[in-house]
């Protein structure tokens, strides 16, 4: 675990400064991945088409 005297240390500034860039990656990959998921599940087109309840 990591303690810094303030808010004012470098190691905190340069600590939150890495985690506000990792959080807008992580924003950024989503929303990219949720539009081709759409896409792709209206291509496959509905999951019970090809279900067989023949017993």
């Amino acid at each position: 675990m990591v303690k810094f005297a303030s808010a004012d240390d470098n190691g905190f500034k340069r600590l939150l400064g890495e985690l506000v860039r990792w959080e807008s990656q992580i924003e950024q990959s989503t929303t990219r991945q949720i539009p081709q998921a759409i896409e792709e599940a209206r291509i496959a087109g509905p999951a019970n088409t090809s279900f067989n309840n023949y017993g």
